[in-house]
C-alpha cells in the first residue's frame, strides 16, 4: 500500500533500530568495500550462507530475526515502512552505503580456472524500480573468510537488466582480503544491472 497521506507517512514510522560494528580499517582493506555482516556488535554477527552455487533470493519475512540484519517490518493495517532517517558515525573514513542483499550463494571454487556454471534464482521485486528486472543491481564477492594470496581477473556472466544474456562484467581480486572484503564487477558499458543472477 502507497503512503498518500501525512497521517500514513506517521503511521508508518518504527522505532528507531540502534547499530553498532567494529571493522577494519579502509588501509588494511585495500580501500576496498566492507560489510560488517560477519562482524560483532549489534545486530549480532551473521555466519556465511549454505545457499550452495546455485544460490537462493534473500526474502526474510517480516518480523523474523536473521543474524547480521538490521531488524525491520511494516506496520499493521497494510501500511507499509519506509527508511524516514538515517544517522551515523564512524571513526575510519570512506563512504557508507545502506545494501539491500538481494540473492547469495556460497561454494564457489576460489582457485578454480575453469567456468563455474550458477543457474540462480528469480531475484525480489526489490531493484530500483519495485520490479525484478534488475535496475540498480550490481553483484560482488563477498569473503566470509580470509583469502588467498591470489589476485586474479574474474569474469561474471550475466543476464543485463534489457534480457540481453551472455553480458560480461570483471573484476580484479585483491590479494589476502579480510573477512567481510567485498569486490565489485564493473558492469558491461550501458548496463545499469544485473537481471539474473551470475551465469558463471
Amino acid at each position: 500500500m502507497a503512503i498518500t497521506t501525512l497521517d500514513g507517512l506517521l503511521a508508518g514510522m518504527r522505532a528507531p533500530q540502534p547499530f553498532a560494528k567494529v571493522g577494519a580499517t579502509t588501509s588494511a582493506l585495500g580501500y576496498r568495500a566492507w560489510t560488517p555482516w560477519y562482524s560483532a556488535g549489534v545486530p549480532g554477527a551473521s555466519s556465511a550462507n549454505t545457499a550452495g552455487v546455485n544460490g537462493q533470493a534473500v526474502t526474510p519475512a517480516l518480523g523474523v530475526s536473521v543474524a547480521g540484519r538490521i531488524p525491520r517490518d511494516n506496520p499493521s493495517a497494510g501500511l507499509e515502512a519506509r527508511l524516514a532517517r538515517f544517522a551515523a558515525t564512524v571513526s575510519q573514513p570512506g563512504t557508507l552505503w545502506i545494501v539491500d542483499r538481494l540473492w547469495q550463494n556460497s561454494g564457489l571454487l576460489a582457485t578454480s580456472i575453469s567456468a563455474q556454471a550458477i543457474t540462480g534464482a528469480t531475484l525480489p521485486t526489490r531493484d530500483n524500480n519495485g520490479a525484478n528486472l534488475g535496475h540498480g543491481v550490481f553483484a560482488g564477492i563477498e569473503w566470509s573468510t580470509v583469502g588467498g594470496l591470489g589476485t586474479p581477473t574474474v569474469t561474471l556472466t550475466y543476464t543485463d537488466e534489457a534480457g540481453a544474456t551472455g553480458r560480461t562484467a570483471t573484476l580484479a581480486a585483491v590479494s589476502s582480503p579480510t573477512a567481510g572484503t567485498v569486490e565489485l564487477f564493473q558492469l558491461a558499458a550501458g548496463d545499469p544491472g544485473i537481471r539474473a543472477p551470475p551465469g558463471r
